[in-house]
């Protein structure tokens, strides 16, 4: 489900690299800085975009087209499309890069896909629903999260229910372990050396904290209120949750959690709300910035069409914004979600044009600001 989505945001303690609407002072705008490469028209209602591991594919998918659609990264054509049960809600790619996985919410179940062939290898139910996912980096497991939603009760009342999480096997690829994930969860996330798991529950203002091996719950982490997204540094000693406040803007939280303490250890405000996070390993080079750790913090909201935004975080101050040119026929649209490629060449933007087909953007972070 689009709410659910964060594909993207890049995070590290020096630098980021940001999806914003707002931004800083014109004379930012005007530095050099990323530049889009491409649009291309996708399904309609797409609701997530992930990158193969060599950069050579991208996979979006549609709920209301229901299908998984591959793109060629590089000419942006339409390679081929396939069906999938019950709606295409999220979708994550194995580290192999021949097997994709597609949570579907409408079928409670994840779709195993030969991202090779373009076809549907099969088909896992999960009880509890599937709305977003997250695969180890070995390949093993398959985290399936499950929202757990809201209910309608008499009298226009609402009850929020409890979220839930399901491990598969990436081998024998059926459901091993069943866990609580906290009130209204919308993203699980892996530690990069897949010995832990961190869930952000919506719903009760935490981060679930995980052991990836033992399947226990080490902790619920209190965080401030309307967390957002979710993201690990490479390291994997830092998790960063956005927040999107209603009315904070231009002075959005974003606070900073200490992995081994497992205790929030900062808070800083940025003028944009994050809405999608995912790690960039590689090093980038700017006039004014440069990331030499390799960590980036992409981050993406959903006015005027979009922004990229570069953020210092060490001074936590705008480097640059482009624009993503990206409209829509019919004038109405949600950003859908961000990924990036681990090579840190491109990132990709899907934006959903309400009543019509998508659209895909791809920034070139390698242009002329880039080392």
């Amino acid at each position: 489900m689009r709410w659910l989505r964060s594909i993207g945001l890049t995070l590290g303690s020096i630098g980021v690299l940001g999806l914003a609407l707002t931004h800083g002072p014109s004379a930012i705008a005007a530095q050099a800085g990323p530049r889009v490469a491409g649009h291309a028209s996708i399904p309609s209602q797409p609701t997530a975009v992930a990158v193969s591991p060599d950069g050579a594919r991208l996979y979006v998918t549609s709920a209301q087209a229901s299908v998984l659609t591959a793109l060629d990264a590089a000419s942006l054509q339409v390679l081929w499309s396939v069906p999938i049960a019950g709606g295409a809600d999220d979708v994550v790619v194995a580290p192999s890069g021949a097997v994709g996985y597609v949570a579907s919410s409408g079928s409670r179940s994840v779709s195993v896909v030969d991202l090779r062939q373009g076809s549907v290898r099969s088909t896992v139910t999960v009880k509890a629903g599937a709305d977003a996912l997250a695969v180890t980096p070995d390949g093993s497991q398959v985290w399936v999260l499950s929202s757990g939603g809201e209910q309608n009760l008499s009298g226009g009342a609402t009850s929020r229910n409890a979220g839930t999480l399901t491990v598969v096997s990436g081998r024998t690829l059926r459901p091993s372990r069943t866990m609580p994930a906290g009130t209204i969860p919308r993203e699980v996330v892996i530690s990069p050396s897949g010995a832990r798991a961190y869930v952000l529950s919506w719903g009760s203002n935490e981060v679930w904290a995980y052991n990836a091996r033992s399947f226990r719950v080490l902790d619920r982490i209190a965080t401030r209120s309307w967390p957002n997204a979710l993201a690990i540094n490479p390291e994997g000693t830092r998790l960063l949750v956005a927040h999107s406040v209603p009315g904070a803007v231009p002075a959005q939280p974003v606070t900073t959690i200490n992995t081994a303490r497992r205790a929030v250890v900062g808070v800083f405000r940025l003028p944009m709300a994050l809405e999608y996070l995912t790690v960039n390993r590689s090093r980038l080079s700017w006039p004014t910035l440069s990331l030499a750790a390799g960590e980036a913090l992409v981050a993406a909201t959903d006015e005027d069409g979009g922004e990229l935004t570069i953020v210092n975080l060490r001074d936590q101050e705008v480097v640059s914004v482009t624009p993503l040119d990206g409209q829509c026929r019919s004038g109405a649209f949600v950003l859908a979600g961000l990924a990036v490629a681990d090579d840190a060449q491109r990132a990709y933007v899907i934006n959903e044009c309400l009543g019509a087909e998508g659209i895909l953007t791809a920034i070139d972070l390698a242009g002329s600001a880039v080392g």
